[in-house]
């Protein structure tokens, strides 16, 4: 693709950006590599894969760096990544045919699956909605120190679900990550009066991970008086009944719980979040219905972020476990072979479905499993 600019910034990206920069260098016409302060062969390795690069002074601001970088490409299209990002062969081999159904004048952004985060057995477990592909011509500009993004018109951006874009760092890559740099980062931005709902719901979310669940609640609150219609609402409320949870306050677990299914029934999360804190709390007839509706809702093909599991394995999995404990077990062995496939624990999934299986047929188990 002649028209299309690589675009990156990285920093001590040594154990991964060869393979990253291999996986596109044909896709290409250039990549701009812009680093930020490599302690490492990152430089070289990127020079060695064909990339220009271009060195910036972090001023603790990803989207200067990133705006940087596509000051930097020439083409018309400019594809972003980073380091430990990687497209496998069927995507690349999809986004090589990218022509005309998107990349035509009616389109300055193209949003793609990011799949963010995966489990032991490899499978998938978050993937968010990411803009992959801009139109340099459009001069649109990157916002916000950290978790940056770029705001495309809806109707100029189109939704393109079979081309993938895969994050997958390393032990090394993991490593070379600074502790606590997004929280520092958001903490200077707020500092500094930069209170949009970007910057607070992110800043909630790096104080949940932070363990620390009463700041993040008094910050979720803090984006939900300022968010309007925001997407990120329902995960701002679902992380509020979350950290209720930590807390052991549950009754407040369970109102916030039940706030996000009614701001979004169309998604599984906030179901299967209310049936944990019921099942948690050994109320098993009451969690059934929660789990029952999570696995009857279809998977969003371009979500805001989605938890993979939520569709797949886990209302299943609890679902068995639940009609285990009410001695229903056909309905347990049908659930348990539906949580089967994609669950991250197979063997114990397949040992408790042969205990249930053996509970059918009147035998008695020398063990049991669940």
């Amino acid at each position: 693709m002649s028209t299309l600019s690589l675009a990156m910034i990285v920093r001590d990206a040594e154990p991964t950006l060869a393979r990253v920069l291999e996986s596109v260098s044909d896709l290409c016409a250039e990549m701009i590599v812009v680093d930020t302060g490599s302690r490492d062969r990152t430089v070289e390795i990127a020079i060695e894969s064909g990339a220009q690069v271009h060195a910036f002074d972090w001023i603790d601001d990803f989207a200067a760096a990133r705006n940087r970088s596509f000051e930097l490409c020439t083409k018309e299209w400019i594809l972003w990544l980073d380091a430990d990002d990687l497209i496998a062969e069927e995507s690349r081999k999809r986004l090589s045919k990218l022509k005309t159904d998107a990349l035509n004048e009616a389109f300055d952004g193209v949003f793609m699956p990011y799949q963010y985060a995966f489990n032991a057995r490899g499978k998938c477990i978050l993937t968010l909605c990411r803009e992959r592909l801009l139109r340099r011509s459009a001069g649109l500009k990157w916002k916000y120190p950290v978790h940056e993004c770029i705001h495309v018109p809806p109707e100029r951006a189109v939704f393109v679900h079979d081309v993938i874009v895969e994050h997958r760092p390393t032990s090394e890559s993991r490593a070379t990550k600074e502790h606590g740099r997004n929280l520092k980062i958001l903490e200077k931005a707020l500092s500094r009066g930069e209170r949009n709902e970007r910057n607070l719901f992110y800043y909630a979310q790096e104080l949940r991970d932070h363990g620390r669940s009463e700041e993040a609640i008094m910050a979720y609150r803090d984006f939900l008086e300022c968010s309007g219609r925001s997407p990120e609402r329902y995960w701002a409320v679902r992380r509020i009944a979350s950290c209720y949870g930590v807390m052991e306050q549950h009754d407040l677990a369970l109102k916030w719980g039940l706030l996000a299914i009614e701001m979004d029934a169309e998604r599984a999360e906030a179901y299967n979040d209310v049936g944990m804190i019921h099942y948690r709390q050994n109320r098993i007839r009451e969690a059934i219905p929660f789990f029952s509706a999570a696995s009857a809702v279809q998977k969003p093909q371009n979500g805001f972020f989605v938890e993979d599991c939520h569709y797949q394995w886990l209302p299943y999995d609890y679902l068995s476990t639940c009609y285990m404990s009410m001695g229903d077990y056909e309905k347990a062995l049908e659930c348990g072979l539906k949580a089967a496939p994609d669950h991250p624990d197979i063997e114990r999934v397949e040992k408790n479905n042969q205990f249930l299986m053996k509970l059918i047929e009147g035998r008695e188990p020398r063990l049991h499993y669940a």
